[in-house]
């Protein structure tokens, strides 16, 4: 339509991963008294940083794998596995950074100490497990793909912080 003041309405998903500021609202066209986009408190400040890196490193995370499974042996396995491991211990810093956030504001008030501090110390050792297997790489490579295999499996099969909290 020519001549129309139309605007384009941005999507609540603009506001989770960009660069939407938090004062920055739209009203429904429909309705006057409702705010259309909201950013979440999660993405302002350090937690948007960290969401953009998390973001940014898990759709990262294809091409280093892909490099991995291409060079397995060889003299680039090197390369390619502390490329691997230093994207997952980029995420693993993501992580961290967003637990520091969610943990200190964005927490039921009814969840224990024990819980944040077990949750706390399980992304701790994530953290300075990635590092370790992305060194790992420069001994021998093969051992960065067993360490990070590893540290997936103390994720996945380890005991949960769950039963700390309540």
């Amino acid at each position: 339509m020519a001549g129309s003041d139309e605007r384009e309405v941005p999507q609540p998903s603009d506001a989770l991963i960009s660069h939407a500021p938090a004062e920055h609202r739209e009203r429904s066209p429909e309705r006057d008294d409702l705010d259309y986009v909201r950013t979440p408190p999660v993405v302002r400040g350090i937690g948007r940083v960290a969401n953009l890196l998390l973001l940014g490193c898990i759709s990262f995370l294809p091409f280093p794998t892909s490099l991995v499974a291409e060079h397995t042996g060889g003299p680039d396995a090197r390369t390619a596995m502390l490329l691997y491991g230093g994207t997952q211990t980029a995420c693993a810093v993501a992580f961290n950074l967003i637990w520091r956030h969610a943990g200190r504001r964005l927490l039921a008030p009814g969840v224990s100490d024990t819980f944040r501090r077990d949750v706390t110390n399980r992304y701790l050792i994530g953290l300075v497990g990635y590092l370790g297997a992305t060194l790992l790489a420069l001994v021998q490579p093969w051992l960065t793909l067993a360490a990070t295999a590893l540290l997936a499996l103390m994720f996945i099969l380890g005991p949960s912080p769950r039963a700390a909290s309540g």
